[in-house]
């Protein structure tokens, strides 16, 4: 409907403001993954890995607090609409804890395109997204759930995302890969 659009759009704007850190540290991680492998030290990937993880939910936890704290205020520079801002509360709840999930899978998944084996991104991602629109299908459309757990999808698709990159990363045959 409108009201959910509405409160949609600002989520999503503030979820591409909250993004935009996690996007430096996880092409960082991509960088530095070419980088060991290229210098013949695929060894260190998984720790320079972590390391990035670590710094990044460290910058996420500074924003998420910022947004716990000033939640309405913040979806009130987007509308003055009291009960799109009272409506607005809990989705970007759900969107800043997902930003944990975000970072985490993020950074795996970037580490997977610095390997040198883009296809197995192409594959993670297309298996993510499938799943995600299944997923957002039967909650939003089928089963017609409020609003918050409409936007719970990201969890899945991060989850999805995530594992399949540390599978990758774990057991997959790039560590002697040419980059």
């Amino acid at each position: 409907g409108v009201r959910e659009l509405a409160i949609s759009h600002i989520a999503r704007s503030v979820y591409l403001l909250m993004i935009l850190p996690v996007f430096g540290f996880s092409s960082a991680a991509s960088t530095l993954t070419s980088n060991l492998i290229g210098q013949k030290q695929p060894q260190l990937v998984m720790k320079v890995i972590f390391r990035s993880i670590h710094l990044a939910l460290l910058t996420v936890l500074v924003i998420s607090s910022f947004i716990f704290l000033f939640t309405e205020q913040l979806i009130s520079v987007y509308s003055n609409n009291p009960e799109l801002i009272r409506a607005g509360v809990p989705v970007l709840y759900v969107i800043t804890i997902a930003m944990y999930f975000l970072t985490v899978s993020f950074i795996a998944f970037y580490s997977v395109s610095g390997t040198g084996k883009t296809w197995v991104s192409l594959v993670i991602e297309i298996i993510s997204i499938i799943i995600y629109l299944v997923f957002t299908y039967f909650v939003a459309v089928l089963w017609k759930k409020p609003l918050e757990i409409v936007w719970c999808a990201e969890f899945i698709y991060f989850l999805i995302m995530g594992s399949l990159s540390f599978l990758y990363l774990k057991y997959g045959n790039w560590k002697g890969a040419e980059v």
